[in-house]
């Protein structure tokens, strides 16, 4: 629906700088600037982002914004490597405004269809947690749909990074108590195999283990049991 507001706008500040000799020449500069070289100016635009690039750096999936969204502004591109997401801000004067975001700071990525994809293509947007502000873009649905796909994946690895490293934060704060290797837990005599099976579940409970770990466990301490 914004890029439905956006043209309807746009024709009606068209229609305002037309009944006005000033507004004429302004409407003329601003059509200019919009319409006129276009791709060899989105070239340029993008061959800076990628001067920007670190050594050994590549860009996975490029793209650049569709033109209902951007009738008051050059295009903004967007582009990922596989360490992270670059958005390129493009004013209308001149310029540019370069935000990056790490993938460990992503926190959601979200996709969505707009209403005539041929035009408007697929809006994508990318919570994070450096600002309160999102990244927002509607660019073509094919490469919305390859970066939405890479996003995907880096979310779910760094959330598995993340959900590892605060079981270790919890194994700390609980003494250092860690367990490296089911074969170093032993059947004492007089303690039972469900003994030993609760305590391993009781380190489950409280995060100090993971549900792998605590598998590994109990299938070691019912095989002991067997050869008992």
């Amino acid at each position: 629906m914004k890029a439905i507001g956006n043209i309807i706008l746009f024709m009606l500040y068209i229609s305002l700088m037309l009944i006005s000799l000033i507004g004429i020449p302004i409407l003329i500069v601003h059509l200019l600037l919009i319409s006129v070289d276009t791709k060899s100016r989105l070239k340029k635009a993008k061959q800076k982002l990628y001067d920007s690039l670190m050594d050994d750096e590549s860009v996975i999936v490029d793209s650049n914004e569709t033109r209902p969204y951007s009738l008051f502004s050059r295009r903004s591109l967007i582009a990922i490597t596989r360490s992270r997401i670059i958005y390129f801000k493009r004013p209308l004067l001149g310029g540019f405004q370069m935000i990056d975001i790490q993938w460990k700071d992503l926190i959601d990525a979200e996709l969505a269809q707009n209403i005539i994809p041929t035009l408007c293509g697929s809006r994508i947007s990318f919570k994070h947690s450096i600002t309160k502000d999102n990244i927002d873009i509607n660019i073509p649905c094919e490469p919305a749909r390859k970066i939405y796909k890479y996003a995907q994946k880096e979310e779910q690895a760094w959330e598995e990074k993340r959900r590892i490293r605060a079981i270790e934060e919890t194994r700390a704060a609980a003494g250092g108590t860690y367990i490296t290797s089911p074969s170093t837990i032993t059947t004492d005599s007089g303690v039972s195999m469900l003994d030993e099976i609760k305590k391993a579940k009781d380190m489950l409970d409280d995060g100090i283990i993971s549900d792998a770990e605590f598998n590994e466990l109990k299938s070691k301490i019912l095989n002991k049991g067997k050869s008992i």
